[in-house]
């Protein structure tokens, strides 16, 4: 039972504004309807991929930076959610896009994840046919990996 107020930052309560105000709707009255004042938008977070590995293995990890906050793909739940000001703009966790980027990974053949994270694709041929898809992909939007990983672009992981 509630026994004393609780204060919510700004974030937190855009966040409840958002996500819990509309359940809690159904079963309680309110006098005047929520109104936030603004519109909060699915963010188009940066794509982090970090591939390391040999011709027998190769791992992928793969994270969305949201402003401040970083999602690991498999790992973070999707039952996590934020909302964060972008500018003058307020933002909020793209799940659509994450799966996107996760479906790329698992189509080319990477299984996972690990609790870390961690999807691992087996196979030399697997490996050197991956492999030039991302290195087309990179070139194609300015990003190339280095010798331990890559950061790619969200227009990366659309083709």
């Amino acid at each position: 039972m509630l026994r004393e107020p609780i204060n919510l930052s700004a974030q937190q309560g855009l966040n409840f504004v958002q996500r819990e105000l509309p359940t809690l709707s159904n079963y309680f009255q309110f006098d005047v309807p929520a109104q936030s004042g603004l519109s909060i938008e699915p963010a188009l977070p940066e794509v982090i991929a970090i591939f390391e590995g040999s011709l027998n293995q190769l791992g992928a990890k793969v994270q969305c930076r949201y402003g401040q906050r970083m999602v690991t793909l498999g790992v973070t739940s999707q039952a996590e959610t934020f909302v964060y000001r972008e500018g003058d703009a307020m933002r909020s966790r793209n799940l659509p896009f994450e799966r996107a980027s996760l479906r790329r990974i698992l189509d080319a053949g990477f299984t996972g994840p690990s609790t870390a994270g961690e999807y691992l694709l087996r196979g030399q041929n697997s490996i050197l046919s991956f492999s030039p898809a991302i290195f087309r992909s990179c070139k194609k939007n300015g990003r190339f990996p280095s010798a331990a990983g890559s950061s790619m672009s969200p227009a990366a992981s659309n083709g």
